[in-house]
């Protein structure tokens, strides 16, 4: 189920001590607070408290909060555990994450720990990218991560993007590895301008030109030469900016992409295929959605359930007129599944979707790691995967 953050809900969550200690770091002091009369998840009095203050002051204000509510979930935990191994600060994180609820525990973070909740942040953020795109193919060699390829790089990706679509003027990279032993160059190139409209201080409203700048992340994994890149740009500029890395930061050129297959789902239109699990995992699992490609190419259907996942198995004896269009002729495209994830002493209660298409794409990447090995060590099970 997907989270909407809200401010009071927020507030509601943090425990008032911790509220106190954050409220009375800001400059604008907080004297009409009494926090030993104000009971807990009594939110009403602090929103309306920030409507008094500058822009500037509540603008801060929403932007932490609204960061909390991200990582006061169990990936967010996740990456605040890994920033913290990182920093040489798990000592004080276990500390930290073991007592309280997720936005307790998220706050605590914030106040005791700033530098680990900047990189647990950074982590959860790219770990939500979408657009990924993955090639296995380069060279195992070491990345160039100096000043100087950064900037070259940055400069590359700023010629390509002014050049097919006139925006990306300047482009700032970054640079970091994470513990797993994957090198993220995270580039920030400029977008088109965009006109908002918002209030000022004395709440009329104007109009505000602003140049935000977007993200594309390359996750290059040395030791098997894979790299992973998001981007939200036309396929045309994909291969150019897969290049455009392999040159500044690998010094070699790359072939054409020729997609690996790795996954096999024509194994669903088996009948007597069942999505058995292993009893050690403590998961069920569901079909949820198919994409049948009918001879041709130019026609498929989309067949989705709501319930159980032999309801989409029917579903295919019930759409297709295997008369007119054999089963063996039907190529699977695409499918949906959804991991039940049942209560363990080490793990909580969950759900899991990933949606899979055929050769090679999969979103499994966006999901915390024991999951992604549950469900790898399942599909290859199903003889779905042989990655």
């Amino acid at each position: 189920m997907a989270r909407h953050f809200s401010l009071p809900s927020v507030l509601r969550q943090v425990p008032n001590e911790l509220l106190q200690r954050f409220f009375t770091q800001l400059p604008v002091p907080c004297y009409s607070i009494d926090w030993t009369r104000m009971g807990q998840r009594q939110a009403e009095h602090l929103v309306n408290l920030l409507r008094l203050w500058p822009s500037e002051t509540r603008e801060f204000v929403e932007d932490v909060l609204r960061n909390v509510f991200d990582l006061a979930c169990d990936r967010g935990q996740q990456a605040l555990r890994e920033a913290a191994t990182e920093l040489g600060e798990s000592v004080l994180l276990d500390r930290t994450l073991s007592t309280g609820n997720l936005y307790h525990r998220t706050m605590r973070v914030w106040l005791d720990a700033p530098d680990v909740f900047e990189k647990g942040l950074v982590y959860h953020q790219i770990e939500h990218q979408g657009h990924w795109r993955k090639r296995d193919d380069l060279p195992t060699t070491a990345p160039r991560t100096d000043q100087h390829a950064l900037e070259s790089l940055g400069s590359e990706i700023s010629r390509l993007l002014v050049k097919e679509q006139g925006r990306g003027q300047h482009c700032t990279v970054e640079y970091f590895q994470r513990e797993n032993g994957m090198d993220y160059f995270c580039c920030y190139p400029d977008d088109f301008v965009r006109t908002v409209t918002m209030h000022d201080d004395q709440g009329d409203l104007q109009a505000r030109s602003v140049r935000q700048t977007f993200e594309i992340v390359y996750a290059f994994h040395q030791p098997t030469g894979t790299l992973e890149m998001s981007a939200v740009v036309p396929t045309k500029l994909r291969r150019p900016l897969e290049n455009a890395f392999a040159w500044m930061i690998l010094d070699t050129q790359l072939g054409p992409r020729i997609p690996r297959q790795v996954y096999h789902l024509n194994r669903l239109k088996d009948r007597d295929f069942q999505l058995e699990t292993l009893p050690t995992d403590d998961v069920h699992v569901e079909l949820k959605k198919l994409r049948l490609d009918l001879p041709g190419g130019s026609r498929r259907i989309v067949l989705e359930s709501t319930s159980t996942s032999d309801d989409v198995f029917r579903m295919v004896d019930e759409c297709l007129n295997e008369d007119e269009v054999p089963l063996e002729d039907v190529q699977i495209s695409s499918a949906t599944l959804r991991f039940l994830f049942r209560r363990t002493a080490n793990r909580r209660r969950g759900s899991m979707t990933i949606n899979i298409s055929a050769p090679n794409t999969c979103n499994l990447r966006n999901h915390p790691e024991e999951r992604i090995e549950i469900a790898r060590r399942h599909l290859r099970m199903w003889r779905i995967s042989n990655d």
